[in-house]
């Protein structure tokens, strides 16, 4: 031992020892940060498809309750008057009620992927307004059918699959799962209509309710529209008309009264200030009535010729009835009225101004009684009906004088429903997602 030097044994540092704690370390941190990995961007993925599957669920139930509001609807409405609806007509709806809820989930994607819908998933039901958190309820009579409540899956064994994980693989988990539902309804308990001059909708036309009904049922299928080419063709469609104006006095009754011209007639019901007779003809009084004088005191032709080509304005409604919107049932359900005044006669100009409307879906009033006053009068509106112009022709053979309107279900963000309203037949309200 060299003079200094100390007895005491050196050791040395495990470093090797150390090396294998920080590459445990390591690992476990790794794993951590794979496990948080997992559930920002996995779990993510997860929510990223259940927002993309609720939206394809959202526009396939809306698609499919869309089918309700078609012509084949309407044709099966119009066969109904005497009773329920031919199921021959309403099991094609059916179907495509079906066919475009799948087909319009199909257009939007998961993950960038078609949203398949699985056998069973498409469920079509009548579904309870007034009990909203009710089941829908798929045993009811199909002619009652209002809604379609559509499911969308992302599974492992499912027909889209499942959400792919990236990160959780490390753990054995190679997918999520994910689903959606959504109904939407159609509900025609129509209760008022708000005009805020987002559409030129209203014209200044009236009809008695009666006359409307017998026609809605009953009238001529003698014109049709081709949506496609926005032509209107003088052939049948399988949908009847209604003969909008002009009438004798209110145009009401229903085709077998015999009304004296005063709305007291002797038959089975009195139309309301002038009925139909049996021989089908208008009977009592001069003019040509059904033409309302909506704001327009004067009766001035050329405003009437602006509210037929730009539709009824609401300064135009607040000028002649206090208000912009119109309501016929109010929260507890009671009906309310609406004295509108009119003038008999054809107005030079209305022809070219209809002519423009041709192929349009307007809105016109209904009423059930009418006061004749000899130059003015004035109608008891009750409602409002909506319908495609076809025709007009106000000259020559006074049989043949003619606006012709095709009926249309209509649902816009004008329409006002109520819980207490009672139901429009489904002619008119408001589509929209109830779940």
């Amino acid at each position: 031992m060299r003079a200094g030097a100390s007895s005491i044994p050196q050791r040395r540092r495990p470093r090797s020892r150390r090396r294998g704690v920080v590459a445990v370390q390591v690992v476990i941190m790794l794993v951590v940060i794979l496990g948080f990995a997992a559930l920002t961007i996995d779990i993510g993925n997860v929510y990223r498809a259940r927002g993309e599957l609720q939206r394809a669920a959202d526009s396939g139930a809306l698609a499919g309750v869309s089918a309700f509001l078609g012509d084949n609807m309407l044709e099966a409405l119009q066969s109904g008057y005497d009773g329920a609806p031919d199921p021959a007509l309403i099991d094609p709806i059916h179907d495509s009620a079906g066919t475009r809820a799948v087909a319009y989930s199909e257009k939007n994607k998961t993950l960038q992927t078609p949203t398949k819908v699985e056998d069973g998933d498409v469920v079509l039901g009548h579904f309870d307004f007034s009990d909203p958190g009710a089941d829908l309820d798929a045993e009811a009579d199909p002619a009652n059918f209002n809604a379609v409540a559509l499911t969308v899956r992302r599974t492992s064994d499912g027909t889209n699959g499942g959400v792919p994980y990236w990160f959780a693989r490390v753990f054995g988990l190679s997918d999520g799962q994910s689903a959606a539902t959504a109904t939407a309804a159609f509900d025609d308990r129509f209760s008022g209509y708000r005009e805020d001059d987002r559409g030129n909708y209203l014209i200044p036309f009236t009809i008695h309710i009666d006359e409307y009904e017998n026609q809605f049922h009953n009238g001529d299928d003698d014109w049709s529209y081709d949506g496609g080419n926005d032509d209107v063709n003088q052939t049948g469609d399988g949908i009847r008309e209604i003969k909008l104006f002009p009438y004798k006095l209110s145009g009401g009754g229903n085709g077998n009264n015999n009304g004296n011209g005063n709305g007291n007639g002797n038959g089975k019901k009195g139309g309301g200030g002038g009925s139909t007779g049996d021989d089908g003809d208008q009977q009592g009084g001069s003019g040509n009535f059904g033409l309302l004088n909506i704001g327009n005191p004067n009766q001035g032709v050329p405003l009437i010729e602006d509210q037929i080509i730009d539709g009824v304005t609401a300064d135009n409604l607040e000028a002649e009835v206090g208000t912009n919107t119109l309501t016929f049932f109010d929260e507890d359900g009671d009906e309310k009225t609406y004295d509108i005044t009119g003038s008999p006669g054809m107005k030079v100009g209305v022809e070219d101004a209809v002519e423009e409307r041709i192929g349009d879906i307007v809105g016109f009033f209904v009423h059930d009684q009418v006061t004749d006053g000899g130059a003015n009068c004035t109608y008891r509106v009750v409602g409002i009906r909506f319908g495609r112009l076809l025709h007009i022709d106000l000259t020559g053979n006074p049989d043949d004088k003619a606006i012709i309107i095709q009926p249309v279900i209509f649902n816009a963000p004008n329409i006002l429903t109520n819980p207490n309203a009672a139901p429009s037949g489904g002619q008119v309200g408001r589509l929209s997602l109830v779940r």
